[in-house]
């Protein structure tokens, strides 16, 4: 391994969720045919102050690039952006055909609870569990961030919790968070990391692509793009994940790892 390599140069990692997952049986990895990408939602709608959660242009240019580009091979898809992109929709979808859920938007996790907070949350005995402070967020889900207590994030939609999500069925080859820091979450001891991707996988999914960092909108959308495309040319999401970061890479602008780096994918 040379001084200028990095570990996808010289080696191919498959990350799995545990060491069951070596003796179970291989999934058939083939290209689906049924996609929903949501993107850019409306994060508020009646809050008026400092905004806290910017407009995601760029992952509305994602989404609308990636619906073209599967609409071209003539696959199913269904986009939802800005106020069409709502919480109940991905709890309401038909998840028994095998779909794929691409969801480009801000994702949440607090780490630390202040002491207001366990007050006025230690009466229901779930201050510290992470699946109620990890979420991705949907239409009005900047609203329900806005001077509200974590513990109010379910009362409405807005904010789709890991709770909400571990409770959800999905029959899904792949979830796709292409959100900043979406694979954070807290460790637990025997128990892993908390948050989204565990949510996500216990509710059914076979496999998780996330970031572990903020990523460059640019970048992103670029990498989703030939992702997709190395998905259908080899038929094995996990190569096609390494070599999108490869392609990438040969593009001056995002040789870099912090443009690539951020996503990684756990599960089969």
């Amino acid at each position: 391994m040379g001084q200028n390599d990095f570990v996808i140069d010289n080696y191919f990692i498959a990350q799995l969720t545990s060491t069951r997952q070596i003796a179970e049986e291989e999934v058939k990895n083939v290209f689906p045919n049924n996609f929903v990408l949501f993107g850019n939602p409306l994060f508020y709608v009646e809050y008026q102050g400092a905004q806290s959660f910017p407009t995601l242009l760029g992952a509305e240019r994602e989404v609308e690039s990636l619906s073209a580009q599967l609409k071209g091979i003539d696959k199913n898809v269904t986009t939802y952006l800005k106020g069409e992109a709502d919480e109940n929709r991905i709890k309401n979808l038909n998840t028994q055909n095998n779909t794929v859920f691409h969801i480009a938007t801000h994702g949440v996790f607090k780490e630390d609870i202040s002491e207001i907070e366990r007050q006025r949350s230690a009466v229901l005995g779930t201050y510290n569990d992470p699946l109620m402070r990890s979420g991705l967020l949907f239409k009005a889900g900047g609203d329900m961030v806005q001077d509200k207590s974590i513990y109010e994030y379910n009362r409405g939609p807005g904010i789709l919790t890991a709770s909400e999500v571990a409770t959800m069925s999905i029959n899904s080859p792949l979830v796709v968070m292409s959100a900043c820091e979406t694979g954070r979450g807290e460790s637990k001891v025997g128990e892993g990391v908390y948050g989204l991707q565990s949510a996500f996988l216990l509710a059914g999914a076979d496999a998780i692509l996330m970031s572990l960092f903020k990523v460059d909108d640019d970048a992103t959308n670029e990498l989703m793009n030939i992702f997709y495309k190395k998905w259908k040319e080899t038929g094995d999401k996990r190569i096609a994940i390494r070599e999108a970061k490869r392609e990438l890479r040969q593009n001056p602008k995002y040789k870099e790892p912090i443009y690539w780096g951020a996503f990684v994918m756990i599960g089969r």
